[in-house]
């Protein structure tokens, strides 16, 4: 009976030892697999060197220059002309077209806002002048890249001007992908620069203000509030004033014209007359 229980013993450590080095076998097979992938991707990353596609959100194909260039070529124009490309309701001062951003046709009435929305405006209006330029910088960048040997795919183009505090920034929406050896992804192209015009639009939207109200607007108290800019108001004969803001600066001007609570011909109020209406 003890030599059948040994020799069960025996038999049961065997099992047990089997079992675990069956174990310990299967986990280093694993581990020299697991070796073997990893120094197999490394080797092909190192010795191969794939070209991989990475998206990019912003990406530069040499066009921010000259979308910057056509933007500040473009502005000074723009201002001059209260920001309309082709006006339609102005005051002809010297064969210059000075659009009505503020208008009455009566005598002692205060005018009405013509333009409300003058920065939106001329944000669109800008736009449209650059438009046609910067398309032509984009397709000359993809041409010279398919001179070079490029595929290129396309998307839809939109362009975005905003005009901030200080600057104006020109967003190009422009998908494209370009292959040669690999692949890029760029989705916009972005440029923004320094610039007086969106402060010269708000110091134009105070002045219609006060205009509409108190028919005048004190350009020497707004000088002092904004030292960078030189502010002036010539009155025609007509009752019309043709207002000048220009940058000290860059010497870019915003002229515009207003028609508010205009005199009759020859009459000249006591102070306070106009304001009594």
């Amino acid at each position: 009976m003890r030599s059948k229980r040994g020799i069960r013993a025996l038999t049961s450590n065997m099992n047990i030892n089997f079992n675990l080095n069956s174990k310990h076998a299967q986990v280093t097979i694993f581990i020299i697999v697991a070796i073997l992938i990893v120094g197999a991707i490394l080797a092909y990353f190192f010795l191969v060197k794939p070209n991989i596609s990475i998206p990019s959100t912003t990406g530069s194909l040499g066009i921010e220059t000259c979308m910057k260039n056509a933007v500040q070529k473009q502005i000074p124009i723009l201002g001059n002309q209260a920001g309309y490309n082709n006006p339609e309701f102005y005051y002809l001062l010297n064969d210059e077209k000075i659009p009505y951003i503020c208008y009455t046709n009566q005598y002692f009435v205060p005018c009405v806002n013509q333009e409300p929305l003058l920065k939106q405006h001329f944000e669109e209006e800008l736009k449209a002048r650059i438009t046609n330029e910067i398309n032509s910088c984009y397709q000359n960048s993809l041409n010279e890249l398919r001179q070079k040997g490029y595929t290129i795919n396309e998307g839809t183009k939109e362009l975005k001007v905003s005009l901030d505090l200080n600057q104006v920034v020109i967003d190009l929406n422009a998908p494209v992908v370009l292959t040669k050896d690999g692949s890029s992804k760029f989705t916009k192209f972005e440029t923004k620069f320094d610039s007086p015009i969106y402060n010269m639009l708000m110091i134009a939207n105070t002045i219609v203000q006060s205009e509409s109200v108190y028919g005048d607007s004190d350009v020497n108290t707004l000088m002092l509030l904004y030292n960078d800019f030189s502010i002036t108001s010539i009155m025609q004969e007509d009752g019309t004033k043709i207002y000048t803001i220009q940058d000290r600066e860059s010497k870019i001007k915003f002229r515009f014209a207003i028609r508010s609570y205009a005199l009759y011909p020859g009459y000249y109020p006591e102070q306070g007359d106009i304001l009594q209406q």
